[in-house]
């Protein structure tokens, strides 16, 4: 009826407003909390990583995940306060549309864009680097910052199941890095998405999805299997 059509008009412009009004918000907080000049890279991939990460993970542990300067997530992620919940130690955003405006690709070339398909792809490399040859040099945690290996806990037997082993968790901490854990278990995860969403992506992007075959043959194809099949049944 007419009187529908009217109701159902007038929601959808106060959506509409509402929206408008949101986005509004979010170009004056973004717009304004960092340099964008010097902030950029680093902004594109912490946020890239609250977007696509599938655990919740420290800011020391984002800045491992990504190969980028101690300290940067969490400055990063503490200029985001007025759309990001940030607490010291994990982060969240205030609203499910912030990540949809930030990542929308209507606001490509804004300094706050985020190309999600590109960043993710960048996570997914960063996971096998981890695993291969882990993050050597940071130093910040108490587990070695080598990647995957033989009897990575020291077990003295392999024949026990993990109920068993009565200082598991303390060995896992001692020895698997929260980086190397994390990639362990979701690098398919992003190497999915990735591949999933290739289509709908530049055709340069061929030598991308070539690249991340090549990291998956090394893992899957070489002793490496063995040593990620051990993290994941510890983890």
């Amino acid at each position: 009826s007419l009187e529908n059509y009217k109701s159902d008009r007038l929601d959808e412009l106060l959506r509409g407003t509402a929206d408008q009004s949101l986005h509004e918000l979010y170009v004056k907080a973004l717009s304004s909390s960092m340099d964008w000049n010097q902030c950029r890279d680093d902004f594109n991939k912490v946020v890239a990583l609250l977007i696509c990460c599938r655990q919740q993970l420290t800011a020391d542990v984002m800045d491992d995940i990504l190969g980028i300067r101690p300290g940067t997530s969490k400055d990063i992620l503490s200029r985001m306060k007025s759309v990001v919940a940030y607490d010291g130690r994990y982060a969240q955003f205030t609203h499910l549309t912030v990540p949809e405006f930030i990542t929308d690709k209507k606001r490509r070339g804004k300094a706050w864009h985020v190309d999600v398909l590109k960043q993710e792809y960048f996570i997914t490399l960063r996971c096998f680097k981890i695993m291969e040859s882990g993050t050597r040099g940071r130093g910040r945690h108490s587990a070695p910052r080598s990647g995957l290996r033989y009897n990575i806990c020291k077990l003295e037997s392999s024949y026990k199941p993990n109920s068993e082993v009565a200082d598991l968790d303390k060995r896992i901490d001692e020895n698997i890095s929260p980086e190397l854990q994390y990639s362990s278990l979701h690098w398919w995860d992003h190497a999915s998405r990735v591949f999933d969403q290739s289509s709908e992506a530049p055709s340069d992007s061929n030598s991308n999805i070539s690249q991340l075959s090549t990291s998956m043959e090394r893992l899957l194809c070489t002793d490496q299997t063995l040593y990620w099949l051990e993290v994941a049944g510890l983890l």
